[in-house]
């Protein structure tokens, strides 16, 4: 038997209790799982932006100087570039490399035809989409980083440098863009023999 009291049943009463705990309790746990979940990447993104800004290089020793350079360098160039390929484009400055990171900007080459297929072989870029181009260019103020003694100064080696891991070679060049150099002269990682240039302003 139902017993009711102003048309309201108190079976009804007791069903709309039940539903109305359900739908707090699931309310209650999702507004739970959402909080942990915003807390957990707002920690992540502390975190990663306390490494990057924490990761700053300081030269071990004195400044080196920067030297003057002129010389013939070479590049492949995806064909569709080829009208501005010695000045960075907004793909470039968006684009990590070894030297430059997002938002910087940089042109790179090598001192060799030899070395710039080495360089785009290892990525495995199309080649049928690039031309090789080559072109004499000026610079004021360069770090030779090809150069042991000036190694030697920055208290970096050739094997930190060379490796996969860009985090060194963009702190390097982060410093070398707030001491006024033009660029940077650097080992190859993928032709012991050769060497590469990046200009931060382009080529």
């Amino acid at each position: 038997m139902i017993y009711t009291f102003k048309n309201i049943s108190v079976t009804s009463i007791t069903l709309s209790r039940d539903l109305y705990i359900s739908i707090f309790k699931k309310t209650l746990f999702l507004l739970l799982v959402f909080s942990a979940t915003t807390l957990f990447a707002q920690v992540e993104e502390s975190t990663t932006s306390t490494k990057n800004s924490d990761f700053t290089f300081v030269p071990k020793n004195s400044v080196p100087n920067g030297r003057k350079f002129k010389r013939k360098i070479y590049r492949y160039e995806e064909k569709e570039r080829l009208s501005y390929a010695w000045s960075p484009y907004p793909e470039n400055i968006e684009a990590s490399y070894r030297y430059t990171r997002p938002g910087t900007g940089g042109i790179y080459a090598a001192n060799s035809a030899k070395t710039a297929l080495a360089e785009v072989t290892y990525w495995k870029v199309d080649l049928n989409r690039r031309k090789l181009i080559k072109k004499r260019i000026h610079l004021e103020k360069v770090l030779d980083l090809t150069r042991k003694r000036i190694r030697k100064k920055l208290g970096v080696t050739r094997e930190e440098i060379t490796q996969n891991d860009y985090e060194l070679p963009q702190a390097i060049g982060d410093w070398a863009i707030e001491n006024g150099f033009d660029g940077i002269r650097f080992p190859s990682a993928r032709n012991p023999k050769g060497w590469n240039i990046v200009g931060f302003k382009g080529l």
